[in-house]
C-alpha cells in the first residue's frame, strides 16, 4: 500500500475517532467514517468485460463493478464489496446503482425508499463531496476534482460514467454492441465520460468519449455514510460572480458608475461582496489584465486563496501562474456552485495579458474577442481556456483580503463574528 494512501487512510481514523467524542449525528452511525471514492488505476476500452482485472464471465456493468471490488480489495480498502461503479445503462441509472438499488431517475429508482447515498471522500482523506442529490445538478457541489485511484497516487485523465449531470444514463453513449444491443460491451461507438480535473457537474459530464480510447473507472461506495472531516480553511477569499456581462464592463449593472475597464471589473467585485455579506469587500479586485498591467501584478500578496465554502483554490500566490490550483474557481459569493461556465480574464496561463481583452475591457461588440477562463478547471484552462466575442455575457473572478473568516465559525453557519 503506497504511503499516500496510509496518510489518507490514518487521517480518516483520526477524524472518526474526532467525531465520536463531538457526537455528530447524521443518518448513518455518528462513528461512521464517511464512504471513499477513487478513479482506478487501470484502463481499458467500453468492452468492459474485456478488461484483465474484470471478473471472468462478467460483462457490462457487472463486470465494471468487479472491477471497482477487486481494486478496492487488493488497496486494502475497507468493505470492498460495498464498491460499484459509477456507470449507467439502459436499464439501471448511476444514480440508482450507488443507491444500491436497480431502476431509473425518471422512476424514483424502481420506486425504492432512498437514504441519501454518500458523502464520501477521496482516498488521500480530502472531501470529494456531500450527498449525491447535492452533487448532482442544479447544486454541482463539488468540493474537490476526482484525482486519485485506489492506491493514493494522482492521475489526470478521464474515465466512462454514461451518465448525465442528473444521475441518469446518457443514451447513446454507453459503448452499445450493435448485434447484441448489450451496454458497454463494444470498442466502437461513444460513451459519456467524466473528469479528474474539473469539478461542477464535468465531474460526470465532461465530454462524448471514444469507446475505442482507454478510459477509466470511478468506484464509489454505495449506500448512506458518515459525516465529512471538517475542511474550511482560513486565507484570502476568492469567487466568481454571480452576475455575467459583456466585454464592456462599464455596462454591467454591478459596475459603478463612471468606472470603466479594469476599474470597473473592480468595482463588480466590491458591490457584489458587499451584498453578499462578505467582509471587507471593498479590497476585492478581479483577475484581468490590460495593456498596462498584467493580472499576476496585481496579486502578489501571499496565499492561500479560498473559496466562500472554505476550500482552497490556491495554496500559494505561485500557483495562479503554475496551474496549482487545488480545486476550481466555481463558487460565487452567494456560496452557490456553478458549472460549465466561464469568465472574462484577457490573461495567459503565465499571468501576463493576451492580445484578446474586449479592447482593454471597453468594447462589448462582437467584432473583438476576449480571453476566457473555464471556472470548473483545474488547470491552466481556469484562465485561458477559450477566446469569443466580446457581445457575449461571462463572469468575473474576483480576488479580495485574507479575512481568517473560518477560524470563527463559518463552515458551522455562524458569521456573528465578523
Amino acid at each position: 500500500m503506497s504511503q499516500s494512501l496510509w496518510i489518507g487512510r490514518i487521517l480518516i481514523s483520526i477524524l472518526v475517532a474526532v467525531w465520536v467524542v463531538l457526537g455528530v449525528a447524521g443518518e448513518a452511525r455518528a462513528d461512521d467514517p464517511p464512504h471513499v471514492v477513487f478513479v482506478t488505476s487501470v484502463s481499458g476500452t467500453g468492452d468492459l468485460g474485456s478488461w484483465p482485472e474484470a471478473e471472468f464471465g462478467t460483462s457490462g456493468v457487472d463486470a465494471a463493478d468487479s472491477i471497482c471490488r477487486g481494486l478496492a480489495s487488493t488497496a486494502g480498502l475497507d468493505d470492498p464489496n460495498d464498491f460499484v461503479a459509477w456507470l449507467s445503462d439502459s436499464d439501471d441509472d448511476a444514480y440508482c446503482r450507488v443507491h444500491g438499488v436497480t431502476g431509473k431517475v425518471s422512476n424514483n429508482c424502481d420506486g425504492a425508499t432512498l437514504l441519501a447515498a454518500g458523502p464520501w471522500v477521496r482516498t488521500d482523506g480530502y472531501p470529494f463531496a456531500p450527498t449525491i442529490d447535492r452533487i448532482l445538478d442544479p447544486n454541482s457541489e463539488v468540493y474537490a476534482p476526482l484525482k486519485y485511484d485506489e492506491n493514493g497516487q494522482v492521475v489526470t485523465d478521464t474515465f466512462f460514467t454514461g451518465t448525465y449531470q442528473s444521475g441518469a444514463a446518457s443514451i447513446g453513449r454507453l459503448c452499445t454492441d450493435g448485434g447484441t444491443l448489450a451496454d458497454w460491451a463494444s470498442s466502437t461507438g461513444s460513451g459519456q465520460v467524466g473528469s479528474t480535473y474539473e469539478t461542477g457537474w464535468n465531474w460526470t459530464n465532461a465530454f462524448n468519449g471514444s469507446c475505442a480510447s482507454a478510459q477509466r473507472l470511478l468506484c464509489m461506495e454505495k449506500g448512506n455514510g458518515g459525516p465529512l472531516p471538517p475542511f474550511a480553511q482560513a486565507g484570502r477569499l476568492a469567487f466568481v460572480t454571480s452576475a455575467s456581462g459583456t466585454g464592456a464592463l462599464s455596462s454591467w449593472p454591478e459596475a459603478d458608475p463612471g468606472t470603466s475597464g479594469i476599474a470597473a471589473g473592480d468595482s463588480i467585485c466590491r458591490n457584489l461582496a458587499g451584498a453578499a455579506g462578505l467582509p471587507l469587500p471593498e479590497e476585492f479586485r478581479a483577475w484581468l489584465s490590460d495593456g498596462l498591467t498584467d493580472a499576476k501584478d496585481r496579486f502578489v500578496e501571499p496565499g492561500p486563496w479560498v473559496r466562500v465554502d472554505g476550500v482552497v483554490v490556491f495554496p500559494t500566490t505561485a500557483d495562479m501562474v503554475a496551474a496549482g490550483l487545488f480545486t476550481g474557481l466555481n463558487v460565487t459569493e452567494t456560496g452557490a456552485y456553478i458549472s460549465y461556465q466561464r469568465a472574462w480574464t484577457g490573461t495567459f496561463a503565465s499571468g501576463v495579458a493576451a492580445a484578446e481583452r474586449c479592447g482593454d475591457w471597453l468594447d462589448g461588440s462582437d467584432g473583438l474577442d476576449g480571453k476566457l477562463g473555464l471556472c470548473a478547471s483545474t488547470t491552466n484552462g481556469w484562465t485561458a481556456n477559450v477566446s469569443f466575442d466580446c457581445d457575449w455575457e461571462y463572469r468575473l473572478y474576483c480576488f479580495g483580503p485574507d479575512i481568517r473568516i473560518f477560524e470563527d465559525g463559518f463552515e458551522s453557519g455562524n458569521t456573528s463574528a465578523w
